[in-house]
């Protein structure tokens, strides 16, 4: 079978190994009987993902053992503001540290700054936003209440 290469942005082509394994795990998830979109959230092998996507972030990204990872849906523009309204108001600074990463990073730092502080403590802008600028996390100050990264700018 010749593969499609989709270089567009949104959803792009996985290794022919990935599918496979989704494929047989999409209708025995585990040797559980049920697929893995039939498992209910609440389940210890649905908090086996969930645990199991963490750990791989946080050794992927190097994330201090003080962050949490939060997990949300709804598009990312509509998080650009629920994001800053729930979490930049938990501490008495309502500040939050943003890496400035493209057009979607943007459009997030400009509506977190409506609730809030916003330090930009990265950016690749002279570089045209070509890549996710390096950072050192473990330089961040204490007082943010979060660290937004927008990885994928999509348009």
């Amino acid at each position: 079978m010749n593969r499609v290469f989709n270089f567009g942005a949104g959803p792009a082509m996985l290794p022919t190994a990935v599918m496979e394994k989704a494929q047989q795990e999409f209708l025995n998830f585990n040797g559980m009987g049920a697929s893995v979109i039939e498992i209910s959230h609440r389940s210890k092998e649905f908090d086996a993902i969930i645990n199991q996507a963490d750990e791989l972030l946080i050794e992927l990204a190097n994330i201090p053992k003080n962050y949490k990872i939060l997990y949300v849906h709804g598009g990312a523009q509509m998080q650009f503001s629920a994001i800053p309204m729930n979490l930049m108001s938990r501490l008495p600074c309502r500040k939050a540290a943003y890496i400035e990463s493209g057009n979607f990073a943007k459009l997030a730092n400009k509506e977190a700054s409506r609730y809030g502080i916003v330090d930009i403590v990265g950016t690749s802008e002279a570089t045209n936003y070509d890549r996710i600028p390096a950072f050192d996390s473990s330089e961040l100050a204490d007082d943010y209440s979060y660290f937004h990264i927008t990885s994928n700018n999509t348009i």
